[in-house]
Parts: structure tokens; C-alpha cells; sequence
């Protein structure tokens, strides 16, 4: 793992509350191949391909 990417957490995802919205977010470890992508052609391309693989973008360290 080389960096980490911020995502909208799969679970917990975003609320609002008396005092506002509230988005709650995880850390997802990527390797350096995954941030030169994510740099090219946006976060949301690596994450959308982590979530097509494992079902929902998760760090994994035998990427």
C-alpha cells in the first residue's frame, strides 16, 4: 500500500442531523499502480473498480 483513498463509507454512509449533514467516511489503502489510475482518471475510478471486485472498496494487502 502505497496511499490511501477517502471514500463515503459503504455502511454508515451519510446522514443528517439536528446540527447538519454528517458524512461519514474509511480509509481505503491502494498501491502505487491504484494512485497513478485514481490520478489519471479520478478517485472515483479506482474506487468503483475496488467496489466491482470486492464488493465494496477495501484495503488489501495482496493487491
Amino acid at each position: 500500500m502505497t496511499a490511501l483513498a477517502f471514500v463515503t463509507d459503504p455502511c454508515l454512509g451519510t446522514i443528517e442531523s439536528p446540527n447538519g449533514r454528517v458524512d461519514f467516511i474509511a480509509a481505503v489503502g491502494i498501491t502505487a499502480d491504484e494512485l497513478a489510475e485514481a490520478k489519471e482518471h479520478g478517485n472515483d475510478t479506482v474506487v468503483a473498480r475496488l467496489t466491482e471486485t470486492y464488493g465494496a472498496p477495501l484495503t488489501d494487502i495482496t493487491r
